[in-house]
């Protein structure tokens, strides 16, 4: 059996909407050759191409429908399919806290996994490199507010900023807070825990 026909059956196995890379065909092939067959298979349609090294299992009768997937959600697939964390970051922490009416074209994350930059039609996705502590921030808005206070800085988080973040802590448990904050840098701790404290 050809290294063709081989990758292509591994294709045909996959299940509609997964996403597949050259490395999940290794040993079918030099990584030259992979990529040739993975080009044929998708001018065939049987997979779409997101980006450079990026593929996606095409669903039964869908050719192109799925390079509407939003970028949000191909960086989380992205991110399960090589099994490392992220988390919004800079101007995209931002814009989920609304802090920036607009969404960003392009989306940081932090993550510990390999720094990368993919651009997908109109939008780029950029993973970068974050401490393991960070990362393990269990409560989705205390994570969003340290990323999003680290890339204002100290000195850009005014009252209208501190107002919008005392309404996204509304309700949540004071002590589950206090424990995941205490992983913040320590100038976003303090502003942090003064806030929660006033807010009780």
């Amino acid at each position: 059996m050809s290294y063709h026909q081989q990758i292509m059956d591994r294709v045909s196995g996959t299940k509609g909407g997964q996403l597949l890379l050259p490395t999940d065909f290794r040993g079918l092939g030099t990584d030259t050759a992979i990529k040739m067959s993975l080009s044929r298979i998708t001018r065939e349609g049987h997979l779409v191409r997101i980006c450079h090294g990026i593929y996606l299992k095409s669903k039964k009768g869908s050719k192109t429908s799925q390079l509407e997937m939003d970028a949000d959600e191909l960086a989380k697939l992205i991110s399960a399919k090589q099994n490392v964390r992220i988390a919004p970051s800079e101007n995209y922490a931002l814009y989920l806290l609304g802090l920036m009416a607009e969404k960003p074209s392009e989306l940081t994350f932090v993550t510990d996994g390999e720094p990368r930059r993919l651009i997908i039609r109109d939008s780029v996705i950029v993973f970068k490199p974050t401490t393991p502590k960070k990362l393990s921030i269990s409560i989705p808005v205390v994570a969003l507010l340290v990323q999003a206070f680290e890339h204002l800085s100290k000195d850009n988080v005014s009252k209208s900023v501190m107002d919008v973040v005392r309404a996204k802590l509304s309700g949540q448990d004071e002590k589950k807070l206090m424990t995941e904050i205490a992983k913040a840098p320590a100038w976003i701790y303090n502003l942090l825990f003064k806030l929660i404290k006033e807010k009780n």
